[in-house]
């Protein structure tokens, strides 16, 4: 038979997180799979809830901001253990835009909206908003941010915003991105 082999599909390699987080994956095949087990940086392992579609859920403010390392391995019913599955990522501010919606259509001025976060340790300094290739515009507020678009200043057809946020450490926000049908 085939090894096992394990996946990560969340977080993605390289991706800043913030909050408690869902961090999941698959074991392929998984009829002989007993536990699996998660670990963040060199702490203790800790069993994830199921085995071939496996999660563990993770506050990752309980470690400092930066850059951590989440490992997987698998225990089979035999009790031998998979090799160790490793992906790096960074603990941050995170942003999202809750207005407008991912393929919505919009006209004339519209209000951009969305919410940041980040560690405890520290707060959002700026969002930072831009229209498809443009420069970046500071938005209004921090936690619950707000940025006024005329959508008459492009054209028709589709358009990329995107928005990131700074916090007070220096730690930047991956971009969130939505694309959105502009119609005048």
């Amino acid at each position: 038979p085939a090894q096992p082999t394990i996946t990560i599909t969340n977080p993605k390699s390289g991706q800043t997180v913030g909050g408690t987080l869902k961090i999941k994956g698959t074991v392929s095949p998984s009829s002989n799979i007993q536990v699996v087990k998660v670990r963040i940086d060199s702490g203790g392992w800790h069993s994830a809830s199921g085995t071939g579609n496996w999660y563990y859920n993770w506050n990752s403010y309980s470690v400092s901001e930066g850059n951590h390392t989440i490992s997987v391995i698998f225990k089979d019913k035999n009790g031998a253990l998979s090799d160790i599955k490793t992906i790096n990522i960074k603990v941050g501010p995170t942003v999202k835009i809750t207005y407008p919606s991912n393929g919505q259509t919009v006209t004339g001025t519209i209000n951009i909206a969305g919410t940041s976060s980040t560690h405890p340790s520290t707060t959002v300094k700026v969002v930072k908003v831009r229209i498809d290739d443009g420069g970046w515009h500071s938005a209004s507020g921090i936690t619950n941010w707000h940025y006024s678009w005329n959508t008459n200043t492009v054209s028709e057809g589709t358009h990329k915003i995107s928005v990131k946020c700074l916090d007070n450490n220096g730690f930047y926000s991956d971009a969130y991105t939505v694309k959105v049908t502009v119609k005048k």
